[in-house]
């Protein structure tokens, strides 16, 4: 078994290292101690959000844009109602008249 002193310099050994593990930990996490943002968790978790927020755009703008597609299929079929609509009110006052005369 060992000794007071021994134990204790093996759990000081031990800290040490926890202490080196958690600073490198940190380091990962927030982009310091010579991890570059880009490479921190942080920082590809931040890419990540804009990606995402992107994508959503990109979506939004997406549907906005069949929607108005579709306004204009509407607008179409609404034109060709109407001139239908005329020409056949123009053929029947046309063939009213013509049975008149």
């Amino acid at each position: 078994m060992p000794s007071v002193p021994e134990r204790l310099a093996t759990i000081e050994a031990r800290q040490a290292q926890v202490i080196v593990r958690v600073q490198d930990l940190y380091d990962q996490v927030n982009g310091t101690g010579g991890v570059g943002w880009p490479q921190s968790i942080r920082g590809r978790l931040h890419a990540v959000e804009g990606l995402q927020a992107a994508a959503a755009s990109l979506e939004k703008s997406a549907r906005d844009i069949s929607r108005a597609r579709a306004r204009r299929l509407d607008t179409w079929l609404q034109v060709v109602i109407a001139v239908t609509a005329l020409i056949v009110a123009v053929t029947s006052i046309v063939g009213a008249y013509a049975a008149l005369f």
